[in-house]
């Protein structure tokens, strides 16, 4: 679809961070002058210690802006990297470099530079054939109206050297001045200065390789006598031996600044001068903390300016002005040191809470980077960043994506001899690159293709190797560890160096590409939208055309449904220097023409923070023609002016009018800040994904929102990761079991009944027995409920009269209740207790049985969750998910519930059946924080036997508490279910049921698990439980003990029997109680008698001594105690 747009003016404002540029690398060796035409500092090669290598840049510092810059070379000359080279600058605009250590040692050649014409050349030097030398004294001076360079000493490949040579710098003809006696012999480190048609050497010299005992000195060399003279310097105080310092004339005065001593490792961090008229040296400065060793150095006035150097194994990049014009010299900073990324261009940069990140990149022609910074917003800083893991190797123009939070990937690129096709991952949280994992085929090695991302998939889109451009688009899906060719030869043309990004619908992802060019360079000028369906079905449309969208080698920001596109090239030979705002609903582009220093760029990076947008490094070009191989490091930051009709919209993860961060603990929602959850921090600011609220580690917990650290886990509890309230139990959760119990009746139940109602009976007695002993009456009244009249006993010899006893009603009584505590106790045995269950293993196959049960239940619970396990509806969210193979099922019920901090996932099915010999139910949790410190896996099956379950519970801990259950391998927990029948004679239960019995078979196997730091580095939380059929099965039988014939028949037996015990005893007692009366009454009988016989021969002879000779003949007296006593 073609649409017209509107070109309007954009008003905005640039700047410089810092504001005078980006100082260079940190070097030492390097060497300088001093451009009074332009008045800056010109510096030359030095050894990179972010190269690890010597330079051969020609940098520049301008006096009057304090601004760094840059002199490039367009000549096919250039001079290898070269450090300890000098430098001079004469007056026809060419800078000579001389000699200097190169890689492979020392340098024999002069370079000049034209910097007029920006070109190299090598210079043949006349005269004395001088060989290449490094650390050898070297100095200017202008002698009878001629300008030379005087170089002394030195390392040469044949050894150390004591000469001293000029060259006239209007002739390049060197010369070896004539050597005395006199002179310093051999020296390395040393300086010359000129004063008076006399050059003045000064350094030391190691004692084994002086010729005399002085080892250091002043030795002046008379350019009108041309020998050596060794300056007397008095009794008074003078410098110690030195070497490696600076040395300046100033005033009829040298200047000593400080020097290294390394045969006996020491530093001098004093200042002291020589005065040639009095020639006495004098210290005018010490302990100066700001020393400065391998400096480059010039003098400007009075002031000596030592720019990089190191300091005891700090490396410098500042500029240091030291001032000798006072007594006491002042030393200021006219660029303060700085770490900064090397200068690039087509390097990958991300955006992390309030950093932005750069990482590799092309540093010049043939060399690539492979190194990480990051640049912090609020102070301004740049620092190195070391990273873990598997670090790319060196690269440029690779497609980068940033997204979930912290998580940076980046794919192929190239390093000028191979084009890669890997894909990398970058998690800042722990500092790790990690390789991404493929299995069978992947895209071809390219670069300068595009990648979007959505929900973990990356999408790659064209790009390019050494023969083509590529037309396709593959996707790799990170669960799945796979790619995939969505589509080949897709659209109009191969398109490069283009920029793509995405949106999504509910099924399908949109793609849209600008800019970029063919593979011949021809500028792409549509912007084309792919749409992908879930099934991969792929169309291609076109929404604008237009000459101000076709950039190559640029970069865009989309946010606030407008993209903003930076700069770049045209044509591979063309920079262009527009902003251009495209907006993204009406399509109608506002365009502005927006210089970098009077310089277009392309090939930088852009990065969006706050309201503002921030430009790192890429390639320059000098009036928009490209300067191939030329690169910087310059950070710029753009903002759009008030007046403007477009304004920047503040970034992700800044909010309110001043566009302010969001604060540490909280994250970027929509529109507002929103807090961290329960149970996780965030130390970042600006945070933009909830995937920044990181759960709290082990021994820490977080009990309110938008923390930005944890607590400290309280003594004799437990904080797992993530924890929101600590726990006391948590680490005591075990494995439990409910099972069906073997059927025992009522047995205790009818047994213990039975014996209170004989206690009851016997109670019952033994006061019927106290009442009738007490009350004659009560006893006497028992031969009325005698029902034993027929089996009293009978005398001898006399009719059989049936009769009633007391006797017979007690035992009559007891006879009744007896016989009711024995009917119950049939009764109750009868219905309560007359089952017997037989239990017993089978083999599976002898089942025939469809074994069926009615419910299972699995409760899978996910302790200390991170997600939001259900939605405002209290329903389980979308991205959870199960999938049930094996099972066959009427009906499914799924639950979810969020319950101190813990998923808990309810699954009910109804009439289930296993349908192979192994079944699994795979539970799937895609939020993007789905982690849990725990498993806990509760399943529940109707058992056969009726109104019993069989359930078990088991929870699954990680091997070691810092680790927690997150990634795309699930733990597999396995549950044995053993296929249960039910068979029963009583019509108590259901004569048949089927179900299973549960139980736990193997341990578990972790899956996937992640650190509380590595936590986003995996994807979703998985859990596979496995269900296994056993190969045997339980047969339950329930058989009737007794039928109703038989119990009725054993009731009256046992009745009629009760009563022959209850008479058999009635007998014994009656015949017990009689015989007792019997013999207590003859004993009655026998006392009576004696006691009668007494009382008859007390009154015989009596009545025999009143009448002696009388007979008497006695009657029958009743002789009692009271007679006798009376009597008596």
């Amino acid at each position: 679809m073609l649409i017209c747009f509107l070109k309007i003016s954009l008003a905005y404002e640039i700047s410089k961070i810092p504001s005078y540029g980006s100082p260079p690398s940190r070097l030492t060796g390097a060497t300088a002058v001093y451009d009074e035409v332009e008045n800056r500092i010109i510096t030359f090669g030095g050894f990179d210690y972010q190269l690890n290598q010597a330079s051969s840049e020609i940098k520049t510092f301008d006096l009057t802006s304090l601004e760094w810059g840059i002199l490039t070379s367009h000549s096919n000359i250039v001079p290898p990297g070269l450090d300890f080279a000098c430098m001079y600058l004469r007056d026809d605009r060419k800078l000579f470099v001389f000699f200097g250590m190169s890689s492979i040692g020392n340098n024999n050649e002069v370079y000049s530079y034209n910097i007029n014409t920006y070109t190299f050349k090598i210079e043949k030097i006349k005269g004395f054939n001088m060989l290449g030398r490094t650390l050898y004294a070297f100095t200017s001076f202008s002698y009878n109206n001629t300008n030379y360079v005087g170089i002394f000493g030195g390392i040469m490949i044949t050894g150390l050297d004591y000469n001293l040579y000029l060259i006239n710098m209007e002739t390049l003809e060197a010369r070896k001045m004539p050597y005395n006696d006199q002179g310093p012999w051999i020296r390395v480190g040393t300086t010359l200065t000129y004063y008076n048609n006399t050059l003045y050497m000064y350094g030391y010299v190691r004692k084994d390789l002086a010729p005399n005992d002085d080892l250091t000195g002043i030795y002046a060399y008379s350019l009108i006598e041309e020998k050596w003279t060794l300056i007397p310097t008095g009794d008074g105080p003078t410098p110690e031996i030195r070497f490696d310092h600076f040395a300046y004339l100033y005033n009829d005065e040298m200047f000593i600044i400080f020097g290294l001593r390394i045969d006996v490792y020491c530093i001098y961090d004093d200042i002291w001068k020589f005065n040639f008229v009095n020639q006495k040296w004098t210290l005018i400065a010490d302990n100066i903390k700001d020393f400065r060793a391998q400096s480059a150095n010039v003098i400007i006035g009075s002031k000596v300016y030592l720019l990089y150097g190191d300091k005891g194994g700090i490396v410098f990049n500042s500029i240091l002005t030291i001032d000798i014009a006072y007594d006491i010299p002042i030393i200021e900073y006219v660029s303060i040191n700085m770490l900064m990324p090397l200068k690039r261009a087509h390097h990958c940069s991300f955006v992390i809470g309030d950093y932005m990140y750069i990482f590799g990149g092309l540093y010049s022609y043939k060399s690539y980077l492979n190194d990480m910074w990051r640049y912090h917003f609020i102070t301004e800083s740049w620092e190195p960043i070391t990273a873990i893991g598997d670090v790319p190797s060196a690269r440029a123009h690779s497609a980068c994506v940033q997204h979930s939070g912290n998580k940076f990937a980046m794919f192929g690129g190239t390093d000028g001899i191979n084009a890669f096709n890997d894909l990398y991952f970058y998690h800042e949280n722990y500092n790790t690159w990690i390789k991404a994992q493929v299995l069978g085929d992947k895209p071809s090695g390219r670069w300068s293709s595009c990648i979007c991302y959505s929900n973990y998939k990356y999408f790659i889109i064209d790009g390019q190797n050494f023969q083509q451009a590529f037309n396709d688009i593959w996707v790799y899906s990170y669960n799945d560890e796979k790619y995939t060719l969505i589509k080949s030869d897709f659209n109009i043309y191969s398109i490069t160096k283009h920029n793509c990004w995405l949106t999504t619908d509910t099924d399908s992802v949109k793609i849209n590409i600008v800019g970029g060019s063919t593979f011949e360079f021809f500028p792409n000028s549509f912007w084309f939208m792919i749409q992908i369906s879930s099934d991969l079905h792929t169309e291609v449309s076109v929404l604008l055309y237009s000459q101000d969208i076709f950039y190559s080698e640029t970069k865009i920001v989309v946010s606030n449904n407008k993209m903003y596109m930076f700069f770049g090239s045209t044509w591979n030979k063309i920079s262009v220097s527009y902003l251009n705002v495209l907006d993204l609903k009406t399509y109608k582009v506002v365009t502005n023409k927006t210089d970098v220093d009077e310089k277009a760029i392309y090939g930088h990076s852009i990065s969006h923070y706050g309201n503002a947008f921030y430009i790192f490094g890429g390639g320059i070009s000098h009036d928009t023609a490209i300067i191939p191989n030329i690169y910087t490091n310059l950070l710029y930051k753009l903002k759009i002016n008030d007046g403007s009709e477009f304004k920047i919209p503040c970034s992700d993860g800044t909010v309110g009018p001043e566009c302010s961060p969001c604060i540490e603990g909280t994250y970027f929602l929509i529109d507002h800040c929103e807090p961290c959850p329960k149970g996780t921090y965030s130390p970042y600011i600006s945070a933009v994904y909830i995937e920044q609220c990181y759960p709290c580690p082990e021994g820490k917990f977080a009990p309110y929102k938008g923390l930005s650290y944890c607590l400290d886990c309280p003594g004799n509890t437990s904080c797992p990761i993530g924890t929101s309230q600590p726990n006391y139990l948590l680490y005591e959760l075990s494995q439990s079991s409910i099972q069906p119990l073997i059927y025992t009746g009522k047995t205790n139940y009818i047994t213990n009944t039975v014996l209170k109602l004989w206690y009851s009976l016997i109670a019952f007695s033994l006061l019927v027995l106290f009442f009738s002993i007490i009350f004659k009456k009560l006893w006497k009244s028992l031969n009325n409920v005698d029902i034993f009249a027929t089996y009293h006993s009978q005398d001898l010899n006399v009719p059989i009269i049936y009769k009633k006893t007391s006797i017979g009603g007690l035992f009559s009584l007891m006879f009744i209740f007896g016989a009711f505590v024995s009917i119950t106790g049939s009764l109750m045995n009868y219905t309560l207790n007359n089952i017997t269950e037989i239990k017993a293993l089978v083999p599976v196959l002898t089942l025939e049985e469809d074994i069926i049960a009615h419910s299972v239940i699995i409760i899978s619970t996910f302790y200390m969750y991170g997600g939001d396990c259900v939605n405002n509806h209290n329903a389980c969210i979308e991205d959870i998910s199960y999938t049930i193979i094996g099972l066959s099922f009427s009906s499914e019920f799924v639950s979810c519930k969020l319950a101190f901090n813990n998923c808990i996932i309810s699954l009910e099915l109804k009439n289930v059946r296993l349908l192979l010999s192994s079944a699994s139910v795979y539970i799937d949790l895609k939020e993007s924080r789905s982690y849990a410190s725990f498993i806990g896996i509760n399943i529940t099956s109707s058992s056969s036997i009726p109104t019993e379950i069989s359930s078990i519970y088991t929870i699954t801990k990680p091997p070691s508490k810092d680790y927690l259950f997150r990634g795309l391998t699930p733990t597999k927990i396995s549950f044995k279910f053993t296929p249960s029948v039910f068979i029963s004679e009583s019509t108590e239960w259901p004569s048949f049921e089927t179900g299973f019995h549960v139980s736990l078979s193997d341990d578990p196997v972790f899956g996937s698990l992640a650190t509380q730091k590595n936590i986003y580095s995996q994807a979703y939380l998985r859990t596979l439980i496995n269900i296994e059929k056993s190969d045997t099965g339980m047969m339950t039988q329930r058989r009737l003990n007794s039928t109703l014939f038989m119990f009725i028949g054993g009731l009256l037996g046992s009745v009629f029997g009760l009563m022959g015990i209850f008479t058999a005893i009635m007998v014994f007692t009656e015949g017990f109680t009689k015989q007792i009366k019997k013999n207590k009454k003859k004993k009655l009988v026998l006392e009576d008698l004696c006691e009668n016989m007494e009382m008859l021969y007390y009154e015989f002879n009596k009545y025999k001594e009143k009448r002696p000779n009388k007979k008497l003949r006695p009657k029958c007296y009743q002789v009692t105690t009271n007679y006798i006593e009376s009597s008596i």
